[in-house]
């Protein structure tokens, strides 16, 4: 069994849109609870990139997911 640790990624990172977007999703998601604390949540983003291996036969590694530490 392995650990997977996602990996903390800038939202720099994201591109303005898909930041914008993220922001707004996760503040409407939240005051649909009506959760209005200012609080830090972690949002998945996606997959990291793919390892490259020498050999093509080999089980390719699971990738890390990636999380944007947004305050909301």
């Amino acid at each position: 069994m392995s650990i997977t640790v996602p990996i903390t990624v800038p939202i720099t990172a994201l591109g303005v849109i898909r930041a914008t977007e993220l922001v707004q999703t996760t503040r409407n998601a939240l005051a649909e609870r009506h959760d209005h604390t200012t609080r830090t949540v972690s949002v998945e983003v996606g997959q990291g990139a793919p390892t490259l291996s020498h050999n093509s036969n080999e089980d390719e590694p699971p990738r890390q997911p990636r999380v944007v530490d947004l305050q909301v």
